[in-house]
C-alpha cells in the first residue's frame, strides 16, 4: 500500500511539474504528448501565422508572417524561426532559416515576425513555421 501510495505521489509530482521535468529530461517531451499533455519547453509559441504569394518587380515571393508569444512564467529566450516549404503530399522541398524578432520575451509579451523568399518552387503547397533547433545564424567578425 505505501509502494502504491509513493507511486501516485511521484506520478502526480511528475504531471504537476512536466514543464520541469521535460526541461531536465527533453525526450520526456514526446511521451507527455503521447498521453495528452503536451509541454512546451521553450516557453514561447507562434500566432496568427499566415502566408501568401505576392508579386514584387515581376518576381512571386513568399511572405511568411505572425507573432512569437512568450507563454512561459518567467523570461523566455527566441530561437531563430525556420519555415519549410512543403508539397501536397507533405514533403520539405525548400526550408529556410530567419533570425528572431527579439532576442527574448516576457510573460504574455508578444513580437511580429515577418520572412520571406523570393521566386519560392511552384510546387509549394503548404508552409510549416517553427522554432529552429539549432542556432544557424552565422558568426561575425
Amino acid at each position: 500500500m505505501l509502494a502504491g501510495l509513493a507511486c501516485a505521489v511521484l506520478v502526480a509530482a511528475a504531471v504537476a511539474q512536466r514543464g520541469a521535468v521535460v526541461s531536465a529530461l527533453p525526450r520526456s517531451a514526446g511521451l507527455y504528448a503521447a498521453i495528452g499533455l503536451p509541454v512546451n519547453a521553450r516557453g514561447i509559441e507562434f500566432a496568427n501565422v499566415r502566408a501568401e504569394i505576392v508579386t514584387d518587380k515581376d518576381q512571386p515571393v513568399l511572405v511568411v508572417e505572425g507573432e512569437v508569444r512568450g507563454v512561459a512564467r518567467g523570461r523566455a529566450t527566441v530561437a531563430p524561426i525556420e519555415v519549410s516549404l512543403r508539397d501536397a503530399d507533405g514533403r520539405r522541398i525548400f526550408e529556410w532559416v530567419s533570425e528572431a524578432p527579439v532576442a527574448a520575451l516576457e510573460p504574455g509579451e508578444a513580437a511580429p515576425f515577418r520572412t520571406r523568399i523570393v521566386a519560392p518552387p511552384a510546387e509549394g503547397a503548404s508552409v510549416l513555421v517553427r522554432f529552429a533547433e539549432r542556432d544557424f545564424r552565422v558568426a561575425r567578425q
